[in-house]
């Protein structure tokens, strides 16, 4: 078996969703909304000229379903150039077809400095001025699954490819999904629900003309909410309380409500269920079991340790927890000792002034003490 296999993400054959069309004349025209003729499923959800799309990543990994690069085509539609667009690097240009450029001569297959450092942006042909036809081009390619904006769930199996020429763009979408990547989920993109969007900017060569810049942000609504392992609902958060599915308001719009998935009993720290309702019903399930004492061993996971009996602290025995966002975290933090040892667990906790995970009542504080905990632990096995 290979190992460190990359993954290949299968695309949508049908099109790619970008923000531009050809004319009948066979010149491209810029859109400010995502063209999506081809995809009569996303219009039935989202109308015919959408300026957002709800999306989720395939993978974990940026490099699975993130890419972009410099490219040259020839007139033919011939791939004649690659760059990576290290102007430093002696090995930036990968030429696929033999091409002369500034005088010099490249065969296929050779590597070279990066070109388009010596090239002017621009040249005059037949007395107008147009984009140099030897200077790369930004390419950016994306590949998401596109969700119900009232729902947040997925109706097609298969990713749509996005795709893009604004560095700018590529540069956005990038930086969010490091950022979230990095300092908000622990390596997870996996289930993280994003509002991709299109907006409208003056150009750079011709301010007069406008062209569509893609944006990218997480569709959640708080982060102590969310580092907690809550689903966010519309509006104002409910109270304490959703007892059934039927109850829980959909997805909202942007910044105003939107939710992220929860962790499930018996999933790692930071691994997201399928579903998130029967998550919900297991949690409350549970909970009944719990205040009546009943319990059992049928009850417990082959794979994890019953829950935990920790001694009570002179203030008396652990309370009885109720809250769902309360009862997820301490299934994350059962499972943390179930994976990293109950003395390293609790210690931490402890650091953070509570003997117990069930003292936690405070959201804000479960967020920071799962954010804690995570680093703490990380460092240690670095």
């Amino acid at each position: 078996m290979i190992k460190n296999r990359r993954r290949r993400i299968t695309t949508d054959s049908r099109d790619s969703i970008t923000t531009g069309i050809k004319t009948a004349e066979g010149l491209p025209k810029s859109l400010d909304y995502f063209n999506i003729e081809a995809f009569p499923e996303l219009q039935r959800m989202y109308g015919e000229k959408p300026t957002r799309l709800l999306i989720l990543m395939p993978s974990n990994d940026i490099a699975d379903c993130f890419d972009d690069n410099f490219h040259v085509w020839g007139s033919n539609g011939q791939y004649k150039r690659q760059c990576n667009g290290d102007e430093e690097a002696e090995d930036a240009c990968f030429h696929r077809l033999a091409e002369d450029v500034n005088k010099e001569h490249f065969e296929p297959g050779e590597l070279s400095r990066c070109l388009c450092q010596y090239l002017p942006d621009t040249i005059v042909e037949k007395g107008k001025e147009k984009r140099n036809p030897l200077k790369c081009q930004y390419d950016m390619r994306l590949s998401a699954f596109v969700a119900d904006p009232e729902t947040g769930k997925i109706d097609n199996p298969t990713c749509y490819r996005f795709t893009n020429h604004s560095r700018n763009s590529g540069d956005a979408i990038y930086s969010e999904l490091d950022k979230v990547r990095t300092q908000l989920t622990n390596g997870v993109l996996i289930g993280i629900p994003f509002w991709l969007s299109v907006r409208m900017v003056p150009g750079k060569l011709r301010p007069q003309s406008k062209f569509p810049i893609w944006s990218l942000e997480i569709a959640v609504k708080s982060l102590s909410e969310f580092r907690a392992g809550r689903l966010l609902e519309s509006g104002a958060l409910p109270a304490e309380d959703v007892t059934n599915s039927e109850e829980r308001p959909k997805l909202a719009e942007p910044r105003e409500g939107t939710r992220t998935r929860s962790e499930a009993p018996n999933n790692g720290p930071h691994q997201f269920p399928e579903d998130h309702d029967r998550l919900w019903d297991d949690i409350d399930e549970r909970a009944r079991k719990e205040q009546a004492g009943a319990v059992s061993a049928e009850d417990v996971p082959k794979n994890r340790k019953p829950p935990l009996q920790t001694p009570a602290p002179p203030g008396g025995p652990a309370p009885t927890v109720t809250d769902k966002r309360h009862l997820a975290f301490i299934r994350w933090f059962e499972n943390l000792v179930d994976r990293d040892g109950e003395e390293a667990c609790y210690a931490l906790l402890r650091e953070k002034g509570y003997a117990r995970p069930q003292d936690v009542t405070d959201p804000d504080a479960r967020g920071d003490i799962m954010s804690f905990i995570g680093k703490e632990l990380a460092k240690r096995k670095n």
